[in-house]
């Protein structure tokens, strides 16, 4: 219970911050599945920004003036089209993940306009939506992203037409 309090504070911390610095973000990953299909445990905060990589320098910038104890991962991770830069707030020897995801920027346009804003633990976030994380759990083939797309066939009908069309551009 303690550990989902600090997950909600920083949450709440990191949302307040990026809309002080006017970027609109959606939240993808584990808390987004948790909000849509069902709840479960994650130990991190993945968020699609909308921001250019070139942009980066000065969001990591702000970052560190804004926060404390701020670990910046120099390289990016990369999972077909889709970039991903770890940060990691160390406090009181406690560690938490955000990662920002960068795709494509007309893809990125769309799922910004096709967000959902749910109310997570009395928190307004903005998530993807069902077709989105699907789409992206897809695109990262990992065992765990497998198991996340059937559950949500499963709670869904998904517009499929849509997905296919996406999965198509992206892989180009």
């Amino acid at each position: 219970m303690e550990f989902q309090k600090e997950i909600l504070k920083k949450i709440k911390l990191i949302s307040n911050f990026l809309k002080k610095e006017k970027i609109d973000f959606l939240v993808c990953g584990g808390i987004a599945f948790s909000s849509l299909v069902y709840p479960r445990s994650t130990v991190d905060l993945d968020l699609i920004l909308d921001l250019k990589e070139e942009e980066l320098e000065r969001l990591k910038s702000s970052l560190q003036k804004r926060f404390k104890g701020l670990f910046i991962n120099p390289k990016k991770m990369v999972f077909g089209p889709v970039s991903i830069f770890r940060i990691v707030f160390i406090e009181k020897e406690k560690e938490f993940i955000v990662d920002f995801l960068f795709l494509k920027e007309e893809y990125k346009k769309e799922i910004l306009k096709r967000k959902i804003i749910v109310n997570f633990f009395k928190i307004k976030l903005p998530i993807l939506s069902p077709e989105d994380l699907f789409l992206l759990k897809k695109l990262t083939k990992r065992d765990r992203d497998k198991d996340d797309c059937e559950e949500i066939k499963r709670k869904y009908k998904l517009n499929f037409r849509y997905i296919n069309k996406w999965l198509k551009k992206l892989k180009e």
